[in-house]
């Protein structure tokens, strides 16, 4: 029997052999993987570009409600920390809105509103990734960490 007839024998059982390992999703013990844990209170750090002189530092606050579900809550509180005296310029609070992390460790959240926007991964008890800030006639924007 030639090589290519034989291969072509095995490729339905080799099809599905692939098509269950694709299935996986799980650590062999039959439980899908869940999401993320990030519950917590995180040491928040977010620089801005173009703007050395200045940073935001503060604490978020991670209310995650199920391991089961994409969405979580909480709080923020930050300050703008002028870096050249270490001068705390103004401080900011309210509500983490429309927090969502997926099981691939992306993770996204506004703060308060949509103008106010962070998007980024998660890797252990850290969170990197950056900020948007719009405001009404530019926008700001930098990389930010979160350190629980």
């Amino acid at each position: 029997m030639d090589e290519t007839v034989a291969l072509k024998r095995w490729t339905p059982l080799l099809a599905a052999v692939l098509a269950a390992a694709a299935c996986g999703g799980d650590d062999g013990t039959g439980v899908t993987a869940s999401f993320p844990e990030i519950a917590g209170e995180y040491d928040y750090a977010a620089q801005v570009e173009g703007a050395p002189e200045a940073e935001f530092v503060g604490t978020l606050e991670i209310f995650d409600v199920s391991r089961n579900d994409a969405e979580f809550t909480g709080n923020w509180t930050i300050y703008l920390v002028d870096t050249t005296t270490g001068d705390s310029v103004a401080g900011y609070t309210g509500p983490i809105s429309s927090g969502t992390v997926q099981k691939n460790r992306s993770i996204e959240f506004d703060f308060g509103t949509p103008d106010y926007h962070h998007s980024g991964t998660v890797e252990g008890s850290t969170i990197t990734g950056t900020w948007v800030l719009q405001g009404e006639t530019t926008d700001f924007t930098g990389p930010f960490t979160a350190q629980r």
